[in-house]
């Protein structure tokens, strides 16, 4: 079993994304029904890997302003947060920051919307 989260498609990631900033915004302390999830994405998607993703951008908003325009984010910033390397979270250990390199995300956001 690897610690690592698989890559999900950028679409999902973004239908995910945007469900999981509304919802933080109006109910900062509830919970999203699976079945609503899994709803807004593509058939056979990974739900779990997915709102893992969408869940670490809705916490960056400030990290993501320059790539954000009217609340939402370009979509360079999912094709990369999409397949980036992201560990996955353990119950039992106490997280010194967050579960992947965020300096290094950001600079392969840049890069891309650069090209």
């Amino acid at each position: 079993m690897t610690d690592m989260v698989p890559t999900v498609k950028p679409a999902d990631l973004k239908s995910l994304w945007r469900i999981v900033s509304l919802f933080r915004a109006v109910s900062p302390s509830g919970s999203l029904a699976s079945k609503t999830l899994e709803e807004a994405c593509s058939e056979g998607v990974d739900i779990e890997a997915t709102y893992f993703r969408a869940t670490m951008l809705s916490m960056m908003p400030g990290m993501l302003a320059s790539w954000t325009r009217n609340g939402e984010l370009d979509d360079a910033v999912f094709k990369i947060a999409a397949a980036f390397p992201m560990h996955k979270i353990k119950a039992s250990v106490v997280q010194q920051g967050p579960p992947f390199d965020v300096q290094e995300l950001l600079k392969a956001i840049e890069q891309t919307t650069k090209d």
